[in-house]
């Protein structure tokens, strides 16, 4: 598990209502593609997130484990994937936000 938190340690509520909103959109994306969202927990000033881990990296740690040399084949995987995981978002936050309006 991945718990994410807020940096500031008296948030103000826009932070706050920013962090909850996280948590409302991304609890209902279903995808292999994006990140799976548990909980929303009260933690002392503010909240946590409760994350999946799956286990990545980052592209800078995953470009220095590969001598940092990024073949086409590579760069178009990770691009394709991107658009991808940006089409499913787009479409879900349109569905979202049409509910919300």
């Amino acid at each position: 598990m991945i718990i994410k938190h807020l940096k500031n340690d008296y948030p103000t509520f826009g932070e706050l209502v920013q962090f909850c909103n996280q948590y409302t959109i991304t609890k209902h994306l279903k995808s292999p593609l994006i990140i799976e969202t548990y909980s929303l927990e009260v933690y002392q000033n503010g909240y946590l997130l409760v994350m999946e881990d799956f286990g990545g990296i980052s592209l800078q740690e995953w470009m220095v484990k590969g001598k940092n040399i990024l073949s086409l084949s590579d760069f178009l995987q990770i691009a394709i994937t991107l658009c991808n995981t940006l089409n499913i978002l787009y479409r879900e936050l349109t569905i979202e936000l049409t509910f919300i309006l």
